[in-house]
């Protein structure tokens, strides 16, 4: 307690000769006493001058006024409406190319007349459109071992349809002979379609 009582007692002697004390010293401290003092004041009004500047400036910016963005929602109400176009013709040449495939047709080959047919021919017959194969379209197709199986949309019966060797449709009119992973194989009025596998 006497160490501790003289140092309080040492520490309040040397505060007592900083004030009031004629040496140059004691002066010198006063002085540099007083401007850590002043600095620290002065610091301190610039910070809150600045954060007053802050305060202000966030609720000047609350009120800003809208801006003007029918150029903007122009332009990309013109991109969507280019990529909703581009997306349509996508879908029409993969259906076009499909129909392709699955008539036997190779865009490469030169097609000739067929013989002893004449050159004006009639218009098919409604019998002859309703006799056509519809689009089958493969979604996916599962193997396991020996067993496969397919989803495929066929065009005016379904879509989503789990057929496997053997499933018929269209009142038997059409009857799947192979599902491979490669390719589907489906009879139609005694002609066989083969459907490719495009995932």
């Amino acid at each position: 307690m006497a160490v501790k009582g003289m140092w309080l007692d040492g520490a309040k002697g040397w505060f007592d000769d900083l004030l009031d004390g004629k040496e140059r010293f004691y002066v010198v401290g006063r002085w540099i006493w007083l401007s850590l003092t002043l600095l620290a004041l002065g610091w301190s009004g610039v910070c809150f001058v600045q954060l007053w500047q802050e305060a202000n400036q966030e609720q000047a910016e609350k009120y800003l006024s809208p801006m003007d963005l029918s150029k903007e929602r122009q332009s990309l109400e013109a991109l969507v409406f280019s990529y909703n176009s581009i997306q349509a013709e996508r879908k029409d040449s993969l259906r076009l190319a499909n129909d392709i495939i699955r008539i036997g047709r190779n865009p490469m080959v030169r097609m000739e007349a067929p013989k002893n047919v004449p050159v004006a021919s009639t218009e098919p017959s409604v019998e002859d459109l309703v006799d056509l194969p519809p689009l089958v379209i493969v979604r996916a197709v599962m193997v396991m071992g020996k067993d496969a199986s397919a989803v495929v949309d066929i065009d005016g019966i379904g879509n989503g349809m789990v057929v496997r060797k053997g499933t018929t449709f269209s009142d038997k009119k059409g009857r799947f002979l192979s599902v491979g992973t490669d390719k589907l194989i489906f009879r139609w009025n005694g002609t066989n379609v083969s459907v490719p596998v495009n995932l």
